[in-house]
């Protein structure tokens, strides 16, 4: 999808992101992208069946749209956020809220569960953390907990 709306074969793509099926093909062909939160974008196309996914799998796969442009991702979850009753995990979240108090406070994970991030990976990181520090914010760098549970949590093998 993300190669369709890159060529302009497409204005937008609707897919679905658990570990980075929406992100992954975004970064790769220059088109925009984000995650939304469980229930953001209600999954209403399908009923689960007796193989219905393991719970962590159910609490990090969502659906969400593939624009072109950052610009573009608000029309976009203008059209599909809300909530029905199809999806017992959709949420009627407004898509405008107050903002964020202050200060904001960023984490930062270099290398998750000390598992060898490359080096560049590392610089580029640190390197956005300093620009959110130089933009007011508070930098705090950690892991994050339990992180070692989380690839078994998701039903993925």
């Amino acid at each position: 999808m993300a190669v369709a709306v890159a060529t302009g074969m497409s204005p937008l793509g609707l897919g679905n992101d658990g570990l980075g099926s929406l992100r992954h093909p975004a970064q790769c062909c220059g088109v925009s992208v984000l995650k939304p939160g469980l229930g953001r974008v209600p999954d209403a196309t399908t009923v689960a069946g007796a193989q219905a996914s393991a719970i962590g799998a159910q609490l990090m796969n969502v659906n969400g749209p593939l624009p072109r442009r950052v610009v573009d991702l608000q029309v976009a979850y203008e059209v599909i956020a809300g909530y029905t009753w199809r999806d017992p995990w959709s949420v009627p979240a407004p898509l405008r809220g107050p903002g964020p108090g202050k200060p904001i406070r960023v984490a930062l994970v270099v290398d998750p569960a000390g598992q060898g991030t490359a080096k560049q990976v590392q610089d580029a990181v640190r390197a956005a953390a300093r620009a959110l520090e130089d933009a007011g914010y508070v930098v705090e760098e950690l892991e994050p907990p339990s992180i070692e549970l989380a690839w078994p949590a998701s039903g993925s093998r």
